[in-house]
């Protein structure tokens, strides 16, 4: 077996020297390729589509088949004929997506292969196309020809019109993409300058324990050096000491860390919000929970679940986020069957999961604000989670602090994001 692009000159090498008779089958004929190829066999018959719509649209030429003609040898008319096939009896038969056009032997792309012998498959396909072909006589080849050229002009003009219309589409195709791998590049940019601005002196921290005796418990804490002040470009930016602000580790996880001047404490993955401060909707409250449980509760890749409640204090949906201080992802809302709180009557939940969806960007808003406002809570709570969000004692890390738009955040660094050196 062989492959090639254009089987012509497989078939003239193999029949140059051993003539045996041939069936060429190809359903549009233009040029002298057909010709050619039935003048190696010791004897020819050529099988292709004869009707107006091939010869007024050019697929086919009329000389060329009547040049066959000419030569005394015989054309069929097979309707419906797809085939591109050269049977060689005894010898060999090829196939492929190759017409005997002066298209198909130079210009198109095509793939054709060659098989030694003629299977009982083969002659059998082949004897079934035969019996449904009919000789070709000058007369008939001359009346279809005369109807075609009477519609050759129109199919002309349409050929013209769609060979305009397929240019100018490439062309805003090609000006699109050119355009997009612009945009493509103005974006990477932007995403390495945002990279930068925040990491504006990250700093090495590392995780600490040590037994506290009142709660005869292990408290963990990151410790690093001047945590409270962080130089960005020119200007400084302070944080306020023992409030909690938003933190997300390296894997992606939320949290909110105590913050001293030289320890961080990871404090709590859970807000609890007061009412009024979800615009539309004054009498809602949401518990926001960033813990591994929460996230997991629903499947996803997820790392902040909002429960929404009523004034009662009972379930209304949730609604599952991402964000990594750019981008906050909203899924849309969902009513958990299984959550463990009270909930709220059902066609009251499903308002809210139609508000919530039709209001998804407000809400994203609301939220965005919620979880990166700075806080203090009441009592002073010792950071006992340290080790869960950062890692096990001894483990380092490099922190960042990122500018958002009206508040900040803190990110581990990832190590191909930590400075050289």
């Amino acid at each position: 077996m062989k492959f090639t692009s254009n089987i012509v000159p497989l078939i003239k090498e193999q029949l140059q020297n051993d003539k045996v008779d041939l069936k060429i089958f190809s359903p549009y004929l233009t040029g002298s390729v057909a010709l050619e190829i039935a003048q190696l066999g010791k004897s020819a018959k050529v099988y292709t589509l004869v009707n107006v719509q091939v010869l007024a649209s050019g697929a086919s030429n009329c000389d060329t088949i009547k040049t066959l003609l000419d030569n005394e040898i015989p054309v069929y008319v097979l309707p419906n004929l797809h085939a591109k096939m050269v049977v060689a009896k005894d010898r060999f038969v090829t196939l492929g997506s190759q017409n005997f056009t002066e298209r198909g032997a130079t210009a198109n792309l095509e793939t054709n292969i060659r098989v030694r012998g003629v299977s009982k498959g083969v002659q059998a396909l082949v004897a079934k196309m035969e019996r449904q072909a009919t000789l070709l006589t000058p007369g008939f080849l001359e009346s279809v020809n005369k109807a075609a050229q009477a519609l050759a002009g129109e199919y002309k003009a349409l050929r013209e019109q769609a060979d305009k219309l397929d240019r100018d589409l490439i062309a805003a195709e090609k000006s699109r993409a050119s355009a997009q791998r612009g945009e493509r590049a103005i974006d990477a940019e932007v995403r390495s300058e945002l990279a930068k601005r925040p990491q504006s002196n990250p700093r090495k921290c590392s995780i600490v324990s040590r037994f506290d005796e009142k709660y005869a418990r292990l408290q963990h804490s990151l410790k690093g050096e001047e945590l409270l002040t962080w130089p960005i470009g020119k200007k400084t930016h302070d944080l306020k000491p023992q409030h909690r602000y938003l933190c997300i580790s390296g894997a992606g996880k939320l949290g909110w860390v105590r913050v001293n001047k030289t320890v961080y404490s990871f404090i709590e993955n859970r807000i609890g919000v007061d009412r009024g401060q979800i615009k539309g909707q004054a009498q809602w409250g949401v518990a926001i929970d960033a813990s591994d449980k929460a996230c997991k509760a629903r499947k996803g890749d997820y790392n902040l679940r909002v429960a929404v409640i009523d004034r009662e204090d009972k379930e209304l949906c949730h609604v599952f986020m991402r964000y990594n201080t750019e981008d906050l992802d909203v899924y849309p809302a969902v009513m958990l069957r299984n959550s463990g709180k009270p909930k709220a009557p059902a066609d009251e939940r499903r308002k809210a999961v139609e508000w919530i969806d039709a209001n998804t960007e407000s809400f994203a808003r609301d939220i965005k604000r919620l979880i990166t406002t700075p806080f203090k809570f009441e009592e002073n709570l010792t950071g006992e989670r340290a080790d869960k969000f950062f890692g096990a004692e001894g483990t380092s890390h490099t922190l960042c602090l990122v500018k958002l738009r009206s508040n900040v955040a803190l990110r581990v660094l990832e190590p191909e994001e930590e400075p050289a050196g």
